[in-house]
């Protein structure tokens, strides 16, 4: 088990409140936007047409009304004065009223250059929190808000519409990185991983792939499941490198499963969003920090999101997988080790 490596530092500096709030307004916003297809296939039966408006698709009422944080009670706010929210007037910001959960009023924020946010109101109205709210289930209420607002206020789905073409025409004129610079990126991550905080799972002498994990992650959880008897067999091992990223227990799961004696036991007991929590003892500052130091890396390398594999190929070309191949495990196994 490699965990003794403490190159990559945390890297968390000061957090502005602008900032973060506009990604997490951003990330509710995106999480929506996928919502109408998982619906849908979700259902058996159809579901009235959805709300368009340019990009942005908003589901109907009818179709999103189990999703937490849809239907937010909505009686007015608590203060629609209170200090933080006069604060957050004097600097340009249009507030909409989402709703109240869990004893904190929630709002959107339009600023003047269109940028959008989401906040909550400490009860006692002096303070406003910029982010995403979850339950105890790792839940996104957050989202749910933001979509109950848009299904009723046309002015916030605009903005929202806004936001979105912002960031398709961002992405429109990003270079695509040419077939040289993505094999140098592949040969930088493959050097720099195995300074990672990972556990092995399989045998020493096999050939090595390396495994970004969130124990939330489905589709990390079915890739597992897949590779297992290919493990067993000796034809690869997996190195895990365990992150903390989806849901508000996955840091703590990852923390348990990397300081665990036995790790590959703990991600079995720990993997999926209905494994219970690990207790509070098997979670220590320092397992944190080997997580944190994983989730770092992954920034450094432009490799978030959750399952990542990273090996070097039988026919020696270092390759990086974002998501789980079509076909697991053999689609894997055949670059790792050709048609041995």
């Amino acid at each position: 088990m490699r965990l003794t490596n403490l190159k990559h530092g945390l890297g968390f500096g000061p957090v502005q409140a602008d900032g973060f709030g506009r990604l997490a307004a951003i990330g509710a916003v995106a999480m929506m936007m996928a919502l109408p297809t998982a619906i849908a296939n979700a259902q058996d039966v159809s579901t009235p047409p959805a709300v368009t408006d340019g990009s942005v698709t908003v589901p109907p009422a009818e179709a999103t009304a189990g999703i937490p944080g849809v239907g937010s009670t909505a009686e007015g706010p608590i203060n629609p004065n209170a200090p933080a929210l006069q604060y957050l007037r004097n600097r340009g910001n249009v507030l909409r009223f989402m709703g109240r959960l869990h004893g904190l009023d929630a709002y959107f924020a339009e600023a003047a250059n269109g940028s959008i946010q989401t906040f909550y109101v400490a009860p006692d109205g002096t303070a406003a929190i910029a982010g995403l709210m979850f339950n105890t289930q790792g839940q996104n209420i957050t989202m749910g808000q933001v979509m109950s607002l848009m299904q009723n206020d046309p002015q916030a789905l605009a903005a929202a519409t806004r936001l979105q073409n912002e960031a398709q025409q961002q992405d429109a004129t990003r270079a695509p990185l040419s077939p040289q610079q993505q094999q140098a990126k592949a040969e930088a991550v493959l050097d720099a991983v195995d300074q990672t905080n990972w556990f092995r799972l399989g045998q020493p002498e096999a050939s090595v792939v390396y495994m970004i994990h969130d124990p939330n992650c489905p589709w990390c959880e079915r890739a597992m499941g897949h590779l297992a008897p290919v493990i067993a067999q000796g034809q690869i091992q997996m190195r895990i490198i365990p992150v903390g990223m989806l849901a508000d227990t996955s840091l703590a799961k990852s923390a348990a499963i990397i300081s665990s004696p036995n790790p590959g036991q703990a991600m079995q007991r720990y993997e999926g969003r209905a494994a219970s929590p690990p207790p509070p003892s098997t979670v220590t500052q320092d397992s944190i920090l080997l997580v944190r130091q994983n989730e770092q890396f992954t920034r450094d390398y432009d490799l978030e999101g959750t399952p990542h594999f990273i090996f070097r190929g039988f026919d020696g070309i270092p390759r990086i997988i974002r998501g789980m191949p079509r076909n697991m495990p053999g689609d894997l196994v055949r670059l790792v080790r050709g048609n041995s």
